[in-house]
């Protein structure tokens, strides 16, 4: 069986929700599964047409409450049956500093072999530098970042002294990139991951390698075209089309393109399928699957699916 590394999943909390609304949303998850537009828009494998253009745009706060729904019922149980059922080997956990909880997702590394827990610090946080770098050396494996849900634009300057520390540990750095609102009433916040806004960032970082998330989610061309000017970026599949992952292998060469879900909110075996079918050989497919990510990651262990 092909090992498959998936470089973007989630295994706590990262939308801040009231308790009552989050109980609420728990027992509609627990009815609706994960049946809903999201669900329709996976049918169509993210295709980039119609379906794409209404979760974009005229159905947008019922995309947004689908993913509450979905990240709602987050747990380290569902995600390992998830990896299961889809037969992923080892996946990259991400947390989001404030929202998830590091230390604990270290936790999770060291109980389950094949989560590989990555590490948050929200920029803006007295002592950040030194928090990462600690994080980093108790057995983080990379950073994420997330301009939208940490509020800061990735433009701003107080990322940097975060990737100063990063960058003595020569470790990757997954970072959220795309438009998305995570709640009904849309915030400023939501546009400050919009690919473009990422130039200051990897011109200033140019010896540190940079995931993108989603390859920019709604906003693939504007990610493919930051990706081709900066070659220390490498593009993560989750929520894209064959057809776009196609072009990134293309414009980019198949070792800058890496396999993620975005698990809960995306499905591991949709997205696998589309990278599979979206590769033209089985060197191909087995750099975008697993043999990138463990360049990226470093050693990793291999630990079978099933």
């Amino acid at each position: 069986m092909t090992t498959v590394i998936d470089m973007h999943t989630h295994a706590q909390q990262i939308i801040q929700t009231d308790p009552g609304y989050a109980a609420w949303l728990r027992r509609l998850a627990a009815v609706a599964g994960r049946r809903g537009l999201v669900g329709v828009w996976e049918r169509f494998g993210y295709g980039p047409g119609l379906v794409n253009r209404v979760t974009i745009w005229a159905a947008a706060p019922l995309t947004t409450f689908e993913v509450q729904l979905r990240h709602v019922m987050v747990a380290p149980e569902r995600l390992r049956e998830a990896m299961r059922q889809a037969g992923v080997s080892q996946a990259v956990t991400l947390p989001i500093d404030p929202l998830g909880s590091s230390d604990e997702n270290l936790a999770l590394g060291r109980a389950f072999p094949e989560l590989i827990p990555f590490v948050s610090v929200h920029p803006d946080v007295p002592g950040a530098a030194q928090r990462v770098d600690d994080l980093l050396a108790r057995g983080g494996r990379g950073v994420k970042l997330h301009p939208v849900l940490q509020e800061v634009p990735a433009e701003a300057l107080s990322w940097h002294a975060l990737l100063e520390a990063i960058g003595a540990h020569d470790l990757v750095v997954l970072t959220h990139t795309g438009d998305f609102s995570y709640y009904l009433r849309r915030r400023p916040a939501s546009t400050y991951a919009s690919p473009l806004r990422f130039e200051r960032m990897l011109s200033a970082f140019p010896r540190q390698t940079f995931v993108l998330g989603h390859s920019g989610l709604h906003q693939f061309e504007d990610a493919l075209a930051l990706a081709q000017r900066h070659d220390n970026t490498v593009l993560e599949t989750s929520f894209q089309h064959h057809t776009r992952i196609r072009r990134a292998l293309d414009a980019l060469g198949s070792e800058r393109v890496v396999f993620g879900s975005d698990w809960p909110a995306g499905d591991p075996a949709v997205a696998l399928k589309q990278a599979r079918r979206a590769a033209r050989s089985d060197d191909e497919l087995e750099r975008i699957l697993h043999r990138n990510a463990q360049r990226l990651l470093g050693a990793v262990a291999p630990v079978s699916a099933g």
